[in-house]
Parts: C-alpha cells; sequence; structure tokens
C-alpha cells in the first residue's frame, strides 16, 4: 500500500452518496469484505 512508498496513513474519511436499490448490495458486499467505509449501508 501507500506505506511502502514511505507515506503515513494518518486518517480515513469516507466519501458517500445515496446508495441506489440497485447498488445496495453490491456496496454492502465491499463493506463487509473489503473493510470499506460505508455508514449508510
Amino acid at each position: 500500500g501507500l506505506e511502502g512508498y514511505g507515506l503515513k496513513i494518518v486518517e480515513r474519511l469516507p466519501i458517500e452518496i445515496p446508495a441506489s436499490d440497485a447498488s445496495r448490495r453490491y456496496l454492502k458486499t465491499k463493506k463487509e469484505k473489503l473493510g470499506h467505509l460505508l455508514r449508510g449501508i
């Protein structure tokens, strides 16, 4: 990741828009399996 380039990660900020009905299942999977910061899912 970025730390391999000498960058220190100090914070993660979610950037979100409301999920559509069509994307809700996809986003839920990203949140659960990949650790994405999705508050509205």
